[in-house]
């Protein structure tokens, strides 16, 4: 059992294997301990565990561990095809406000073959909207 997250308990099984990754409230220790149960996850069963953490990867953990998960997913995920919920999840995370989460959710789609969507539109900072409006005045 992985445990990830904060907020209700949900739980994804990966098809026809014991694997559970499960998103619910735990200490800073615990969340450490599950990440890195996810880093030998995906090291030891990567196919198994994509349906998985493609629901993990849906609930909203923060800028840290989404980062986290998605560096190791990069790191030890295998050549060929990702599975489809996996890709959906990553085309998601392409268009997050998150910086870090978007850079590492097209790092992966682009190294499976796939082309990320565009970042999203986003409107300037304040500071850089009255600096621009002071300039062209």
């Amino acid at each position: 059992m992985l445990a990830i997250g904060t907020g209700t308990p949900r739980v994804a099984t990966a098809s026809g294997d014991a694997l559970t990754l499960r998103a619910t409230a735990y200490d800073l220790a615990d969340k450490r301990r599950a990440l890195i149960a996810a880093t030998v996850l995906l090291a030891g069963r990567p196919s198994q565990a994509q349906a998985a953490l493609a629901h993990v990867l849906s609930f909203d953990l923060g800028a840290g561990p989404l980062t986290w998960l998605l560096t190791v997913l990069n790191s030890h995920l295998p050549d060929g095809p990702i599975d489809g919920a996996l890709v959906e999840q990553l085309i998601a995370l392409c268009r997050s406000d998150m910086l870090s989460v978007r850079a590492e959710a097209s790092a992966i789609l682009t190294r499976a073959g796939r082309q990320p969507p565009p970042p999203p539109a986003t409107v300037a900072h304040p500071t850089l909207a009255r600096a621009m409006t002071e300039d062209s005045a």
